[in-house]
């Protein structure tokens, strides 16, 4: 029988432990996965939402529906289907924001390859689609793209215009994040309670 100490123990070891020949100019981002998608992160890394297997995130016909009228308005090279997400700063997510099953990756990027938007436009977009106005989601999907700012011009901003900013900054990534340039954070098993 398998142990809880075991399964943890496990997990860090599909992952590895330490990045491996990341450029000095990367920072660090996280994103939350689950505990189903580790030996697809060990191998193929983190992927975006419509490559499916490694995904960043469950994704749904009705999501991935509601994603495709962001990216029919996303700026060149990015898209809402085809990106990986994470969080700059996790000290304002609730405590609570760690589902069970649910895994904080720790990821580095190159921030001139990054936006960031306000995850709550895309949010009100999706329920807006979800109720059956398009028009409202297409509102709230131009709001997105409008207000996303490079990475790296966020970086730069104090705690309190990066507030005044965004009510929930994401970092929207438009690429996969290879297995070497991330590492498990934090785990939260099924489990734990």
């Amino acid at each position: 029988m398998v142990t809880h100490k075991e399964e943890k123990d496990s997990l860090f070891q599909r992952i590895k432990e330490q990045f491996e020949d990341i450029p000095e100019i990367y920072v660090t981002v996280y994103n939350f996965t689950q505990e189903a998608s580790v030996d697809s992160l060990g191998e193929l890394g983190l992927k975006p939402l419509a490559e499916g297997e490694g995904g960043s995130r469950e994704k749904s016909n009705e999501r991935l529906a509601g994603d495709l009228i962001f990216d029919k308005l996303a700026p060149k090279g990015f898209s809402r289907t085809h990106s990986v997400y994470g969080y700059e700063d996790i000290s304002n997510l609730e405590h609570g924001s760690m589902g069970e099953g649910s895994i904080l990756m720790e990821i580095k990027i190159n921030p001139k390859d990054a936006l960031v938007a306000d995850a709550d436009d895309s949010g009100e977009g999706l329920i807006a689609y979800r109720d059956g106005s398009v028009a409202s989601a297409h509102e709230w999907a131009e709001q997105y793209w409008k207000r996303a700012i490079p990475l790296e011009e966020f970086l730069k901003l104090s705690p309190e215009e990066k507030k005044g900013r965004f009510y929930f900054p994401e970092v929207v990534i438009p690429h996969s994040i290879p297995p070497e340039h991330m590492r498990i954070a934090a785990v939260k098993l099924l489990q734990d309670r």
